[in-house]
């Protein structure tokens, strides 16, 4: 953010620069976890976007920087719209194809993204986030050992990477395999310095998957300062907690960030679980 301010004091008809300042408000939600901020943040990246677009209308990054803040929105039809401008631009840009399969596994089109995910590998094999996120696709299709041989190849080329151990650890969990989703957890929590409460959390699922019948979910679930609200949600439906998974889903949809409510809606475990539900189906309509 910083970087990206000073190169626009340097030079304000840099359009690059007004591009990446973009870029990374529509960014920041997610990362930072902190959606208190998230209005006045996707307002500055459509602020900032617009000043990008006044100086160059044909700038990829840009367009995918808007596609990105809409999709955050659950607002579908400009995302996909300013998709297609960003590809159109600039079809060689790793990153937009990135930014579009994440937002076509949002919906459930789940081979488009892949074809998506695959491209941007092709222009970009090195990158950890296209490959953590392509990992995350596996999971998303119930794909639980593809998805772990791609997280090994993620930590190959990052180690340290701590979004691939957050996402080895519900991949674990997806499989049953508590003690090493613990694990993979805990060394999340090293990498970023945080005490989290997905260990709690796996510990809670475990425990639910082996009572008829289980307590209810604790109320940290439902805390975006203590749990991310993407995988509190998963871990509630790995729990067999329906109704509280179905609860959060529909508070995080009506927060600053909805789509932190979304994502997983349409994966292959909220199917299988939630498929008989009524109210999941509407969610599904509704939001997706």
């Amino acid at each position: 953010m910083e970087h990206f301010e000073q190169a626009t004091r340097l030079d304000p008809s840099y359009p690059d620069a007004w591009a990446g300042l973009s870029e990374t408000w529509a960014l920041l939600p997610i990362w930072e976890q902190d959606y208190s901020k998230a209005p006045e943040q996707l307002e500055n990246a459509r602020l900032t976007a617009e000043k990008a677009l006044s100086l160059n209308p044909r700038s990829g990054r840009t367009h995918a920087a808007l596609a990105y803040m809409h999709a955050l929105r659950l607002e579908w039809r400009e995302s996909f719209e300013n998709f297609e401008l960003a590809l159109s631009y600039e079809p060689q840009n790793a990153y937009i194809w990135h930014w579009s399969a994440f937002t076509l596994m949002s919906v459930g089109k789940t081979s488009l993204a892949e074809e998506a995910y695959q491209k941007a590998l092709e222009l970009d094999p090195l990158s950890r986030i296209i490959n953590a996120n392509y990992a995350e696709l596996a999971i998303f299709t119930g794909q639980y050992d593809v998805a772990l041989d791609r997280l090994d190849q993620a930590l190959a080329l990052a180690p340290d990477f701590s979004f691939v151990w957050q996402l080895k650890g519900l991949n674990h969990v997806s499989r049953k395999e508590y003690d090493q989703a613990r694990a993979a957890y805990q060394k999340y929590f090293e990498l970023v310095d945080i005490n989290g409460f997905e260990v709690k959390a796996v510990d809670f699922v475990e425990t639910s998957a082996q009572s008829p019948n289980p307590d209810q979910a604790p109320d940290w679930f439902s805390d975006p300062e203590l749990i991310d609200p993407y995988h509190a949600i998963y871990l509630l439906v790995c729990a067999g907690q329906y109704e509280g998974a179905l609860d959060l889903i529909e508070q995080q949809s009506a927060c600053t960030i909805p789509h932190s409510g979304v994502f997983y809606l349409k994966c292959v475990l909220f199917q299988e679980k939630m498929g008989h539900i009524p109210r999941y189906q509407d969610l599904v309509t509704r939001l997706t």
